[in-house]
């Protein structure tokens, strides 16, 4: 039997209330998910559903008027099939376990490995020169709290674009 859209827009209308109490707007149009999916398929769009509704006198709760993305947000809401195990107010989003790489290769022969030296001892400050190219000039405690206070500014600021 083929849905009268004028009708149906007043049964609709007269279902968001009941003894002058609002009934949720998702409620009724749960209620009416198979005249909305009918609508769909003959053509009509979400915006000519929603002036049928403002026609019969539908209106939300706050008294504004029913917009086209309400019910079709709602209807793609309810349209979805939902997980039997738990109620979508509950569902838990889970992230997939990623086990990292290891940073050593694996030897390739395990027998033949051979077994890991310790690296050598480090040479006295005195011998080892600086880091820049051997010279051994003494940083006074004030040069350092200055260096480190450059890179703390550095470090809070983040990187440059």
């Amino acid at each position: 039997m083929p849905i009268t859209p004028k009708s149906w827009a007043e049964t609709f209308a007269a279902e968001l209330t009941v003894d002058g109490e609002h009934i949720p707007l998702e409620r009724v149009i749960a209620r009416h998910l198979d005249a909305l999916k009918e609508f769909r398929r003959l053509g009509m769009t979400w915006s000519g559903i929603a002036r049928l509704l403002v026609r019969a006198g539908a209106r939300r709760a706050d008294g504004k008027l029913i917009s086209a993305a309400q019910i079709r947000v709602s209807y793609t809401r309810l349209s979805l099939p939902r997980s039997e195990s738990r109620p979508a107010a509950t569902r838990l989003r889970t992230v997939p376990k990623i086990e990292a790489p290891s940073l050593i290769a694996p030897p390739s022969d395990p027998a033949a490995a051979p077994a890991a030296a310790p690296p050598p001892p480090l040479a006295p400050p005195s011998d080892r020169g600086d880091i820049a190219g051997g010279d051994t000039k003494e940083v006074s405690d004030s040069e350092l709290q200055s260096a480190l206070m450059r890179l703390d500014k550095l470090s809070t600021k983040g990187p440059k674009k």
